[in-house]
């Protein structure tokens, strides 16, 4: 079992199917439970990804370092720590709020949306493939920056009442997703702008130095193996019986109750993932390319000026 355990900590009543669940609760019945500020009862190296969700912003500064310490002992080389806190919504904030940033940030995402879609180009073929990079380049490219963000807080009470776990899983890997993507991304916005404006053509070379600036070839790989990991969700999803029918009956409702960026990214991955065949090929595939992509952005040379 070395290195395929998932761990969900601070689960309370959200206990997620085929994860670890770990809380100090005993009332919500957690597979483990410990005190998260006092050290995880885990053995090293034995996580390939934990989840913790409105957590570490309840803990000192010290705690918090040493609860991500305790973190990084317990995963594998290369693990994925997912870590949800209200605080990121402040940068969707930052962006919704500014207007010039807005345009700006719109037009670079679609810009490097633009840029990275010819490296797919032969993959496009098999059914399913074309929607299913589309889904997943545009939320590494930044594309937008979806209400989910917004609504994940409000809407989380609506999905376990209504859903199964996985649902849930999926919307949080999205908004971490988001979350880190729109990090970066801004921050190469605002290298790129020139008299606090995006100049009207953005060159290889300057979007190259933009990107070493703010962020690194394993940064980005981190954001792939997020996106790699909401895929698999997006697998099981497919999985659930009813579940299609189940997201269809929710568009009315979501959209009524202000949650319908949330109801049609589901259901939007849903009927995306349900056409492959072979979706562990195509994450595979998908993988592959973007650490062509980013070795690309990262390591090829810059020519000087």
């Amino acid at each position: 079992m070395m290195g395929k355990v998932k761990i969900n900590l601070g689960s309370g009543h959200w206990k997620l199917e085929d994860w670890v669940n770990v809380d100090i609760d005993r009332e919500s019945q957690p597979d483990v439970c410990a005190n998260l500020a006092g050290g995880l009862p885990f053995a090293n190296g034995v996580a390939r990804l934990m989840h913790t969700e409105d957590f570490i912003d309840q803990l000192e500064l010290e705690q918090a370092a040493e609860f991500l310490r305790e973190c990084h002992r317990i995963l594998i080389p290369g693990g994925v720590l997912r870590v949800l806190t209200p605080d990121m919504r402040k940068l969707a904030q930052l962006y919704l709020d500014d207007p010039q940033l807005f345009e700006s940030y719109d037009r670079f995402t679609r810009w490097q949306l633009d840029y990275m879609l010819p490296f797919f180009s032969d993959l496009l073929e098999p059914e399913g493939y074309a929607e299913a990079v589309d889904f997943i380049v545009s939320d590494l490219a930044g594309v937008g920056v979806s209400e989910r963000d917004r609504e994940i807080e409000r809407a989380t009470p609506v999905i376990v009442r209504s859903l199964p776990a996985y649902p849930l899983e999926t919307a949080a890997a999205a908004v971490e997703l988001n979350a880190r993507v729109l990090e970066i991304n801004l921050g190469i916005c605002r290298e790129l702008l020139v008299d606090d404006e995006l100049p009207p053509v953005i060159s290889e070379q300057d979007y190259f130095i933009a990107c070493r600036r703010v962020s690194s070839y394993e940064e980005c790989m981190g954001l792939v193996a997020l996106a790699v990991e909401l895929g698999d969700t997006l697998k099981t999803l497919v999985r659930i019986p009813f579940i299609s029918a189940l997201l269809r009956t929710m568009r009315r409702p979501a959209h009524a109750a202000g949650f319908g960026a949330l109801q049609e990214f589901l259901e939007t991955g849903f009927v995306t993932f349900h056409r492959i065949a072979d979706i562990d090929r195509f994450l595979g595939l998908l993988n592959e390319r973007m650490d062509r992509v980013f070795d690309h952005i990262y390591h090829a040379p810059i020519e000087p000026e």
